[in-house]
């Protein structure tokens, strides 16, 4: 990863370019406001990738968790309520797909490469070739919100 000084300048992943005055932490402090590591564009995996699907996982296990418990109590009949669900590990995964703009949208690329439908997973190796290059959240956004206009049908226009 490069190193960041104050007065480099460096471009978000929105296509906008920064000068750095400051920096706090993984907060950089420039002359058109404050942008996090996770918002500088980088070519390669997003900064933030692994540490959001960690969050994502928690928080997917919990809502399960939470899940089988409740039917396994309307099942047995037994009225032992479930532990509620932490909302501190669902509010991580949340904070983090903020801090991390790139990150969330590669995520959501990678799952779309997860579809039976061929468009859609064609737009999400898209969206995610794009980000890796470089590209911007807004194109990367626009490829997996356009998915569908892919469709051609087969038997002839």
């Amino acid at each position: 990863m490069t190193t960041i000084k104050i007065n480099d300048t460096v471009t978000d992943t929105n296509g906008i370019t920064h000068k750095v005055t400051d920096i706090c932490g993984d907060t950089l402090i420039t002359d058109k406001g404050m942008i996090t590591i996770g918002q500088i564009a980088t070519s390669g995996i997003p900064h933030g990738v692994d540490e959001l699907r960690k969050a994502q996982d928690a928080a997917y296990n919990e809502r399960a968790r939470y899940e089988h418990e409740f039917n396994r109590m309307m099942d047995t009949g037994d009225s032992i309520s479930p532990e509620p669900i932490n909302k501190t590990i669902l509010t991580k995964a949340q904070n983090l797909a903020v801090l991390n703009p790139a990150a969330a949208v590669y995520l959501q690329a990678e799952s779309f490469m997860g579809s039976s439908n061929h468009n859609k997973y064609g737009a999400g190796k898209d969206a995610k070739e794009l980000l890796e290059a470089g590209g911007t959240i807004a194109d990367a956004k626009e490829i997996l919100k356009t998915w569908s206009d892919r469709f051609v049908p087969v038997w002839g226009k």
